[in-house]
């Protein structure tokens, strides 16, 4: 009886939130500001228990729920006693976990016209049938045909991650493993927050009033200093969110980096901690898909297969070839460019949580070039209509342009974006395709662009990524390594790599060394 009542004013309180908020979280950005996806949430959630009915009281801090049936404080409910509290709100954590993650799975991750976030998993072209293994792991059955036939309760996931585990042979103290967020509202009006694996600390649950658990519909954005603090103690939060399960696919995907990430984050102390540092983690964690380091012999076949170099040679000579094959044959070059572009995409793996999640992944991408998400998987252009986005990236890469895109809310979210080895492929391939496609002089497709200057892009573009495919891949190890130094240098080899790819001085002034103070426009 007090588990049901309990059940059905969470489960309220959670309706209310996720209709009502408007917060950060990767997924409701998107989608709580639509008053037609905000009712099918709510039509979804209520078929749950068609009998829920509260009010909503809104907090300075915290948004509360009240009943007929219950009183609520920011602290446990009157009456009880705050650990018992505590651990039937767990329990109801849990299963509600798993009725969100089906919601999100069964949604479009932006506009409501974009397919389901299930259909990018299916239809990821080069991940997803790796993340789709691990997802099944974790208790993720994603064989369904428009939506998975099975989801895992946060427990349950919890408990299959830790089997995967085990049958890597690893030691979950050395690596990172899911976690519950509590926090509570102190006296100062600030959050307080701990982190549980209950899995291994059910005893820790927080003792005193106020303690409740965290949603990514009261807060998706952790402070820094709350995710540093977990992943030295080996934890990475696990909120109801589609984008906190990517995380733990990614880091069973690449145990190697996971390993070397929590290793980093305990390495570096409170006062090691630079703007550099920061941008860097954010990037590792959040925006980042790297070459693979098993690639070297498929990357020297492929351009041997194209009568291309495999030695590391200077970015100069290459574009000084690649003019000299448009002016023999520009059709030529724009097949290599092309075929480079795809082999390259095909070699990159989603190591972070962002990219792990093929709906965030994809939407980002379409929304950076004014595709739909269909149509950018299906590279057809016929409807697109803001490609010249690739003009001002060309800018932004090439000749130090200012940072325009605005996929995201976050600046420092758009430079990383911008500086992504996907957006920067993308741009490549999309760029060839029209130049195939357009034979006029002038390319209205990329705002008056005249055709010289287009071709002159491209061939900056290829001689990168050429150029990268001639290097030893770097290791998951170094990528970690390298991205969590205290101060990295501009000459450490990685650093070299990405400022010939990434030549603007956004990357070396911000993401390099302890990273200079942005200054706001």
């Amino acid at each position: 009886m007090l588990y049901n009542q309990f059940m059905k004013s969470y489960l309220s309180y959670f309706l209310l939130i996720i209709i009502s908020s408007v917060s950060l979280s990767s997924f409701s950005t998107q989608l709580m500001q639509n008053p037609s996806l905000r009712a099918r949430i709510h039509s979804q959630l209520a078929r749950l228990n068609p009998s829920l009915r509260c009010e909503t009281v809104f907090s300075k801090t915290l948004p509360i729920t009240t009943s007929p049936n219950r009183r609520s404080t920011r602290g446990a409910p009157r009456g009880i006693e705050s650990k018992n509290y505590l651990e039937v709100m767990v329990q109801e954590y849990s299963q509600k976990f798993s009725e969100v993650i089906k919601i999100e799975f069964d949604l479009p991750y932006g506009h409501e016209s974009d397919p389901k976030s299930f259909y990018f998993l299916k239809n990821d072209p080069y991940e997803g049938p790796d993340k789709i293994k691990i997802y099944k792991e974790l208790g993720v059955d994603g064989s369904g045909k428009s939506s998975p036939d099975k989801i895992s309760t946060w427990m349950e996931f919890a408990k299959n991650y830790r089997s995967a585990l085990d049958r890597r042979n690893i030691n979950p103290k050395d690596f990172l493993v899911p976690s519950l967020v509590f926090f509570r509202i102190t006296a100062e009006d600030k959050k307080e927050y701990k982190t549980i694996d209950p899995l291994s600390e059910s005893e820790k649950l927080p003792q005193g009033e106020g303690w409740k658990l965290l949603n990514k519909d009261i807060e998706f954005n952790l402070p820094f200093s709350v995710i540093l603090s977990m992943m030295r103690e080996g934890k990475f939060p696990l909120l109801d969110a589609l984008h906190d399960t990517a995380h733990f696919v990614s880091f069973l995907r690449f145990p190697e980096f996971t390993y070397y990430l929590r290793e980093g984050m305990v390495k570096n102390a409170d006062p090691d901690i630079s703007r550099g540092f920061k941008r860097r983690m954010y990037w590792l964690t959040e925006a980042l898909s790297v070459l693979d380091p098993d690639g070297a012999t498929k990357n020297q076949d492929f351009l041997s297969s194209q009568k291309r170099s495999t030695d590391v040679r200077n970015i100069k000579i290459i574009e000084k070839e690649l003019t000299k094959m448009a002016q023999d044959s520009e059709s030529k070059l724009l097949a290599y460019s092309y075929k480079l572009a795809r082999h390259f995409e095909s070699q990159l793996r989603d190591i972070s949580g962002g990219e792990s999640n093929p709906a965030e992944k994809w939407y980002y991408l379409s929304e950076n070039f004014k595709m739909t998400a269909k149509d950018l998987l299906s590279e057809d252009l016929s409807n697109a209509r803001g490609l010249g986005i690739i003009g001002e990236l060309s800018k932004t890469y090439f000749e130090d342009g200012p940072v325009t895109l605005k996929a995201n809310p976050k600046q420092m979210t758009n430079e990383t974006s911008t500086f992504s080895f996907n957006t920067f492929v993308t741009s490549q391939k999309l760029l060839a395709l029209i130049l195939k496609k357009d034979k006029e002089q002038i390319l209205t497709d990329l705002n008056s662009m005249s055709r010289a200057q287009a071709l002159s892009y491209l061939i900056k573009y290829t001689s990168r990524l050429e150029y990268f495919l001639t290097l030893p891949p770097f290791t998951y190890q170094v990528w970690a390594q390298a991205f969590l130094k205290a101060d990295l240098n501009p000459s450490d080899p990685l650093s070299a790599a990405l400022l010939t790819v990434f030549g603007s001085n956004i990357v070396k002034n911000y993401y390099l060394g302890i990273g200079d103070k942005r200054v706001e426009p």
